[in-house]
């Protein structure tokens, strides 16, 4: 039987290979300037161009994506830091300006996985935040049981003893985390049946 939590679980389960879908297709699509870019005007401006590209893919834009360079760069510059580390706008610049440990192909990469996860995670959200705002207290600690019911097994002990108190009243962090939780297992499972 599909219950309401089924349809919510199948919609965002999803939503992570649709992004990189389109992720990759804005890759494939990107045409940079040029394979070395040796000034700091033409790297801002080709992160943005790519920003915006992945943006328009990514939310299925059929328009170009409104130009502001300054902020599409520093968003790409924001997200590098994971990668890259606190000075992540020169230490990418340095690699995109000597070509050095994979170039400017690889920055765009780099950015274009982060932005992957980055917009996952927000349309995960709006999804999860629109069926959470959609449900009574009653319908929501049925989903809470029915969570539990489906994937408690695969839970820490802690997190399922008793009644699951801690699943039930974290589940909408649990429902936001869920594509990844399942991908994690996807992946583990792979490797482990290897």
């Amino acid at each position: 039987m599909d219950t309401p939590l089924s349809k919510l679980l199948t919609r965002i389960e999803a939503i992570p290979d649709d992004v990189q879908r389109r992720i990759d297709h804005a890759v494939n699509m990107f045409r940079p300037p040029r394979a070395v870019i040796t000034d700091w005007g033409g790297y801002t401006r080709c992160l943005a161009a790519f920003y915006r590209e992945v943006e328009r893919s990514v939310l299925a834009l059929r328009g170009p994506v409104p130009e502001w360079d300054e902020h599409q760069a520093w968003q790409c510059w924001r997200l590098m830091k994971g990668a890259y580390g606190p000075d992540a706008p020169q230490a990418a610049y340095e690699i995109v300006r000597t070509g050095t440990e994979g170039g400017l192909l690889k920055v765009l990469r780099t950015v274009a996985d982060l932005l992957a996860k980055e917009f996952c995670r927000q349309m995960v959200t709006s999804v999860v935040t629109t069926y959470w705002q959609g449900r009574s207290t009653a319908e929501l600690i049925e989903d809470g049981r029915e969570y539990v019911r489906r994937y408690g097994h695969l839970m820490p002990g802690e997190m399922v003893e008793g009644s699951a108190v801690r699943v039930q009243a974290g589940l909408l962090r649990a429902l936001i985390q869920h594509p990844e939780f399942i991908r994690r297992l996807r992946t583990s499972l792979r490797h482990g049946s290897a």
